[in-house]
């Protein structure tokens, strides 16, 4: 793995901040991106983590990891929406039909 791919680590207080430069384009979040989780190194459970388009693979560390990959995901999708519907992130929502 090159040095510009390896993981970026961050807080997850620095989520909206590493979404804006890793996740979005123009202000949108980029539709590609992946939702994921990482196992935690030194304790059971999965850190949220996402991918981007370009392969950057973000891992967000809290106070204790998540017991399972699908818990991990959705703490990182239950954050990214209560950040989009404050305005601080654009994530792409389908529109219903009328």
């Amino acid at each position: 793995m090159s040095l510009s791919l390896a993981p970026r680590i961050y807080p997850i207080g620095a989520l909206v901040s590493s979404w804006r430069v890793f996740a979005q384009r123009n202000g949108v979040t980029d539709p590609r991106t992946v939702i994921d989780a990482e196992p935690a190194d030194t304790l059971p459970g999965y850190w949220p983590a996402y991918v981007t388009t370009e392969g950057y693979r973000v891992i967000l560390t809290c106070d204790a990891p998540a017991p399972t990959k699908a818990a991990a995901r959705n703490r990182l999708r239950d954050l990214l929406w209560q950040a989009h519907q404050a305005g601080a992130i654009h994530l792409p929502v389908e529109q219903e039909a009328a």
